[in-house]
């Protein structure tokens, strides 16, 4: 290398990331998709919306191998009090 950081030296490059982010992406949204064909009613609360799609789905490994998400970990983000504030996974 001359001097200058480059990503190019590295296995994987934005594109690919790119991909495999946007199949993560469309995998979840076969999920949501999951939850209206199950007539899952949740109320509008995200907290409680994302611990059905994490809990019922994304943590499920049926679901996950059917989708190929099995190399993936989902988790909800930690909890604050009174479970307020973060709903990221």
């Amino acid at each position: 290398m001359n001097g200058t950081l480059s990503a190019t030296v590295f296995e994987y490059s934005i594109s690919d990331f790119n991909a495999e982010f946007e199949n993560i992406f469309a995998q979840i949204i076969v999920c949501y998709n999951l939850m209206i064909d199950a007539k899952v009613s949740l109320p509008n609360n995200e907290n409680k919306i994302r611990n059905e799609l994490v809990n019922n789905y994304l943590m499920d490994n049926t679901i996950r191998a059917k989708l190929n998400l099995t190399e993936y970990i989902f988790d909800r983000e930690v909890a604050t009090k009174n479970d307020l504030g973060r709903v990221d996974i």
